[in-house]
């Protein structure tokens, strides 16, 4: 329960974001391209509220509900965007089975709206990664000139289409493709802790020195499933004769750390140093707590593994 109330308001694990109150405004607009048609039904909704049946008036109240709690917490985290992603989507399949009868003036509003969320959701990844925000500040004339190319290209491209079928065909033909294409992308592409924080090779790396002691050194450390699943519960206590397992965390102080590391026999040990922001932390340089007389095994995005 207090746990609760740290992250509505204090904000925990470094989940404080800059863009505040907007946070998840914003990442519902960056991942999904048309969803800024949900705000269009809503806003036509609450200006007439007393024409809507139970079930829409529903659907409205269980996804500003879901919406002020999320904007209201201090913590932010990707994954609250589920309260409001069940009734967003429904509000917005209804939307789309009604466009074809709104006026013209509506329909050129929706699909202007859909080309900025097009843009906003397309550049995602570049305005997340510090290297592309520096290139984006120091040319920013050329990269507002290609913005309003790439809206002047989607604008009347979905006007011609529109043309040749109905708004409202076009937009299910747009989700259709969206969803197709991101999931073959992310077969391809796979996310970050599935692929690129690797432990499978430590722990290969680890039963060839046939050493029995594991000492695993996080920052802020709270947990790491991936740890657990590969060591099967090694580090929850769970039964294991393979290996011994010691916790030691930065936070108690690099000094404990080195003089821990220093008293222990050689060729007995491994040594794994959490990198990678497992656990949302700011990792500090190994050697500043590695004494010298270890050697670096083998390293990758989430983890060092050393040896005495």
């Amino acid at each position: 329960m207090f746990h609760i109330f740290d992250r509505a308001f204090l904000g925990v694990e470094h989940n404080t974001k800059s863009s505040g109150y907007l946070y998840h405004i914003n990442y519902l607009l960056s991942i999904i391209p048309y969803s800024v048609l949900i705000f269009i039904t809503l806003g036509k909704d609450l200006l007439r509220l007393k024409e809507l049946d139970y079930k829409k008036i529903f659907l409205i109240i269980w996804f500003l509900t879901g919406l002020t709690i999320i904007t209201i917490f201090k913590t932010k985290l990707e994954v609250y965007i589920l309260l409001i992603l069940a009734p967003g989507s429904l509000l917005l399949g209804d939307y789309i089975f009604r466009i074809n009868g709104v006026n013209s003036r509506e329909k050129i509003i929706s699909i202007v709206l859909t080309v900025l969320n097009i843009i906003w959701t397309a550049s995602f990844v570049f305005r997340n990664h510090p290297d592309y925000k520096s290139i984006i500040l120091n040319n920013y004339l050329l990269v507002i000139s290609l913005l309003l190319i790439g809206f002047i290209i989607i604008f009347f491209s979905i006007k011609f289409i529109s043309s040749k079928i109905s708004i409202g065909k076009f937009y299910f033909l747009f989700i259709y493709l969206f969803c197709f294409a991101i999931n073959i992308y992310f077969l391809i592409e796979v996310p970050d802790w599935e692929y690129d924080i690797e432990i499978k090779d430590v722990k290969s790396y680890i039963e060839k020195s046939e050493r029995k002691n594991i000492i695993y050194i996080g920052t802020n450390y709270r947990a790491n499933p991936q740890f657990s699943f590969y060591f099967n519960g090694l580090d929850l206590g769970w039964k294991n004769n393979k290996y011994s397992y010691e916790l030691l965390d930065t936070k108690n102080g690099f000094d404990n750390i080195k003089a821990k590391l220093n008293n222990i026999p050689e060729n007995e040990y491994n040594i794994i140093i959490e990198k990678g922001n497992i656990n949302r932390s700011e990792y500090k340089d190994s050697k500043l707590f590695v004494p010298p007389n270890f050697k670096l095994i083998y390293f990758t995005k989430g983890y060092e593994l050393y040896q005495k």
